[in-house]
């Protein structure tokens, strides 16, 4: 007999190797290919627009293929539409007209054939664990406007060989290159590893959690699925610290890029996806809220409240709902979300009277919710309004 401890964390490492893509190994042709050797071996040369195309299309590894990539094809843009006319108009020249595409992978070994000949103008080599770091835009418009057939539509492709180690070498990649669209701090933070553990794990109970950007959906924002700019604004608010309070208002991007390489401050291991979704679902009830409370009132002075106090006052909220934060269920009933709704508009009433009456003479909030002295001086009084009336 043998005793194995399959206690909760295995429990879910399992369940997470089962749901994960596969990993991308392929057989590429490469034409006027050549070797550079350095740290990392690679491999550059001019790839058939239709064979980046196949690829794309195999939707079992399409994560995969983008994994390390900072975002998904985001579809039409202006330069994603140049892309397209040149593959539609002029697929001849599109080699001349596109950056082309950056890859890693772990392994890549010519062909027999071709290692025998090796003369550069036509190679075949197997590849293992190819994953796209640059030039997602480019497949995705290729693969959406390429016609069937074509063997006129080359791509520059460069392949660097990491092997098995963990190199920081694609985000380096991806920074350093000259970007056909703007990539953003929130893009690079999408990537590190404990968003895809989150994605993986809601992927069970059918709840997506959409980490990358992408075409025409840049919240994601749905009855199941919700987006990483969402959770980011969600976590920031249940943990209530003024200063990321007053940062992501003021300097979003700031924020982000701080978080990089301080993720488990917000997205500790404790967190549970349950947890994040509930509190995603939480926050959309606390904006509908905000919006219709806002309304309630004349003048500007007293919208402008709700209007630049929104993430304190989700903040402040959230501590007062941890009880529906904290349930077992995934997602909130409909009694729950009536209850939810009903609540946060008596809190947000009240909180409003507590800050107004500590600010009798001064109803500059948009200055006060993007300082963080008077964000720490408003949280004490608001909570302490709402703990003496609500008695909770």
């Amino acid at each position: 007999m043998k005793f194995v401890n399959f206690d909760l964390r295995r429990a879910h490492g399992a369940l997470m190797a089962l749901s994960r893509s596969s990993e991308v190994n392929c057989r590429l042709k490469l034409h006027s290919y050549a070797k550079h050797t350095g740290q990392f071996g690679c491999y550059y040369g001019r790839i058939l627009a239709s064979d980046l195309k196949a690829l794309h299309d195999d939707v079992t590894k399409r994560d995969s293929l983008y994994a390390r990539n900072v975002r998904f094809y985001r579809g039409s843009n202006p330069v994603n539409e140049r892309v397209r006319t040149t593959v539609l108009n002029e697929p001849e020249n599109l080699f001349y007209l596109n950056n082309g595409v950056t890859a890693l992978c772990k392994i890549l070994v010519p062909t027999p054939e071709t290692a025998s000949r090796d003369d550069g103008t036509e190679g075949e080599f197997d590849v293992t664990g190819f994953v796209v770091v640059n030039g997602a835009q480019t497949i995705g418009t290729i693969a959406a406007h390429l016609p069937d057939g074509n063997t006129t539509a080359f791509v520059l492709l460069r392949i660097i060989i990491v092997g098995e180690q963990e190199a920081d070498i694609g985000e380096k990649v991806a920074e350093a290159s000259n970007f056909q669209t703007t990539v953003d701090s929130i893009d690079f933070l999408s990537v590190h590893p404990r968003h895809e553990q989150i994605a993986t794990t809601l992927r069970q109970s059918g709840v997506t959690y959409h980490t990358k950007r992408a075409a025409l959906l840049e919240n994601f924002q749905g009855p199941t699925s919700f987006s990483l700019k969402e959770a980011l604004e969600a976590r920031v608010c249940s943990v209530g610290d003024p200063k990321l309070l007053q940062k992501l208002k003021s300097a979003p991007s700031e924020l982000q890029e701080e978080l990089r390489s301080k993720i488990e401050s917000i997205f500790p291991d404790s967190l549970s996806a349950r947890t994040l979704w509930r509190e995603v679902q939480i926050c959309r009830i606390l904006d509908e809220s905000l919006g219709s409370t806002r309304d309630w009132y004349h003048t500007s002075s007293d919208k402008a409240f709700f209007k630049h106090g929104g993430y304190f006052l989700k903040a402040i909220l959230l501590l007062k709902f941890r009880e529906l934060v904290n349930v077992e269920a995934i997602s909130l009933t409909p009694e729950e979300n009536a209850a939810a709704r009903t609540k946060s508009d008596e809190l947000l009433a009240a909180a409003f009277t507590a800050a107004n009456s500590h600010f009798i003479t001064d109803h500059d909030w948009n200055h006060h919710f993007r300082t963080q002295r008077t964000i720490r001086e408003l949280k004490r009084v608001v909570l302490t309004a709402l703990n003496a009336e609500f008695h909770s």
